[in-house]
């Protein structure tokens, strides 16, 4: 499964504003698993 044109356009809205860290995809479920330096949201799932 590929990523979705939503889901990029999360990532590099991250990437762009410096919040993303590490960044993983599942190719089986479709989903981004993401870490962030926020103390409110240091780990998530974009699905």
């Amino acid at each position: 499964m590929e990523p979705s044109e939503a889901q990029y356009l999360i990532i590099n809205a991250l990437t762009t504003l410096d919040l993303l860290g590490n960044t993983f995809y599942d190719e089986d479920s479709g989903n981004w698993y993401i870490n962030t330096p926020s103390p409110v949201l240091p780990i998530a799932m974009i699905l």
